[in-house]
């Protein structure tokens, strides 16, 4: 009967020193960056990868801006109306030239490790 209170004891102290190492660890999480907008994390990512701006261009009748980036031998565009660009939009091509309109990072991402593995 000791025994089995001293195990009992022994495990609460155990998951009492748990939960305080976990209370301890910085707020910032990585559950943090899930809320981020598709143009955050489109220009985070291509900030890591070395993509370049190869031109931007604006059609004051509309109030939309055009920006063309590339890296190597894949181009996109980022689409934006009234410099709002955390709703922008943006297309791009996959290896075979067929037009993708990018709903996510992930699409993004496909098309250019297709167009990039397809390099001689």
């Amino acid at each position: 009967m000791v025994k089995t209170i001293w195990l009992l004891m022994r495990n609460y102290y155990l998951y009492s020193q748990i939960i305080a190492f976990f209370a301890l660890l910085p707020k910032r999480s990585f559950m943090t960056k899930t809320n981020l907008s598709l143009h955050s994390k489109i220009h985070n990512w291509i900030d890591s990868i070395g993509f370049s701006l190869n031109g931007s261009q604006t059609n004051y009748k509309n109030n939309t801006t055009t920006n063309h980036y590339f890296f190597k031998t894949f181009n996109f565009f980022e689409k934006a109306k009234n410099d709002d660009f955390k709703n922008s939009k943006f297309l791009c091509f996959d290896a075979y030239g067929e037009v993708i309109v990018v709903k996510s990072l992930l699409d993004l991402q496909t098309a250019f490790f297709e167009n990039i593995s397809q390099l001689k």
